[in-house]
């Protein structure tokens, strides 16, 4: 199997999947210490939680508008949380006050340590791709999606 392959811009066939599946599982191994989403909602807490003091709340109906995320899925994301013991979940007052979470220490140390791995991994690999070729790339990169935008400004759809 070619795993170069350029996937069409129409429906992928079985070839395609198996290669997205591929990479997708390689991936997947950086996020060994918790999960990609996991790690996407804890480094946003965490974010948030460096910026203010350690007791810092986060209450589940603003970090869903934040996020754009309906409550109900914010909800489930941080019950998931919480039943790995990284964050924990409180209510002001009897509950109608509204309710929050407040990254644990172990959330906390979750993390960094991935963080860790995610930073190694890119270090290894630019090194590896070559540091003036990576600038190279993001600058094209750069280029190509202000070309992306134009056309999706004035349209796209026609040849002018």
């Amino acid at each position: 199997m070619d795993e170069n392959k350029v996937v069409s811009a129409g429906a992928p066939d079985s070839t395609d999947v198996a290669v997205i599946q591929r990479k997708k599982v390689n991936f997947q191994k950086l996020f060994h210490k918790v999960s990609v989403i996991d790690y996407a909602v804890m480094w946003f807490l965490a974010n948030k939680a460096e910026q203010a003091d350690e007791n810092q709340k986060f209450y589940l109906k603003d970090l869903a508008a934040a996020s754009g995320v309906p409550v109900h899925i914010i909800t489930e994301m941080v019950r998931i949380l919480k039943d790995k013991g990284l964050v924990s979940w409180k209510h002001d007052g009897n509950g109608e006050e509204g309710t929050y979470i407040q990254v644990t220490s172990s959330g906390v140390r979750a993390v960094m340590e991935q963080r860790d791995i995610l930073k190694d991994f890119q270090k290894n690999v630019i090194e590896k791709f070559g540091n003036e070729r990576f600038l190279n790339l993001l600058h094209e990169m750069s280029e190509f999606e202000d070309i992306m935008n134009n056309e999706i400004e004035r349209g796209g759809t026609k040849n002018e």
